[in-house]
């Protein structure tokens, strides 16, 4: 995660709100920050051909994809129905990427993509509580997030979805969805842990093995 250091004329100076109180003061802070940000956002965007030539190899992968909103995680506005509206039409994921070239791309999860993924959102400590079970992290198909890694394996339909199934490690497969690279991302703050806003950039794809095809190693309690 990069968290941006700048000056600008749009912040917001003490003097010019002597009547705001302090927790108001620290949200107009915030909102000009989150302002400042999606404005940089604009010039920072990942190159639009890694987003189409990415967007093929995931289809071709079987991943179904769906657009996200500009700089955030929430599925588009021509997704009504969020990530069950996700498609494995290259020519239908082309075409809406180049009527909204900006927008993020997500993968479906489950059954739909053929992928069951972890999210390690606190790779040191994940590791730690990993072999405490007896467990490693697996060798997988791998994305770096802002946060940690997602690890895309094999779909099981017998593994849950599930917030927090060890600390800060999700599981997500049947009923959700991931950021994909090459997206990008502008917090606001709000629903953010260091409760700051910041630019999340770190979504790429590493040189790592196929989707690892067997959970023998991870056969525990997921319930």
């Amino acid at each position: 995660m990069i968290k941006e250091d700048f000056h600008c004329d749009c912040c917001i100076h003490n003097d010019d709100y002597d009547d705001v109180t302090p927790d108001g003061m620290q949200q107009l802070e915030s909102q000009a920050i989150y302002q400042t940000l999606l404005n940089k956002a604009l010039t920072c965007q990942p190159d639009f051909d890694d987003k189409l030539s990415l967007s093929r190899e995931y289809i071709e992968k079987g991943y179904k994809l769906l657009l996200l909103k500009d700089f955030t995680k929430i599925p588009h506005h021509v997704h009504p129905n969020g990530f069950k509206n996700a498609t494995g039409d290259i020519d239908e994921f082309t075409e809406l990427l180049m009527k909204y070239p900006t927008a993020n791309i997500g993968i479906r999860t489950g059954k739909e993509s053929g992928i069951t993924v972890f999210d390690f959102d606190d790779l040191d400590n994940n590791d730690r509580d990993l072999k405490e079970k007896g467990l490693r992290r697996p060798d997988s198909t791998t994305f770096t997030t802002p946060h940690g890694l997602h690890v895309l394996m094999e779909y099981k339909d017998d593994i849950p979805t599930k917030v927090n199934w060890l600390n800060k490690l999700d599981i997500k497969n049947d009923g959700g969805y991931i950021v994909a690279p090459p997206s990008l991302v502008v917090c606001d703050g709000n629903k953010h842990e260091n409760k700051e806003p910041c630019m999340d950039w770190d979504y790429d794809v590493l040189d790592t093995p196929p989707l690892c095809k067997s959970l023998d190693e991870w056969r525990i309690q997921w319930q």
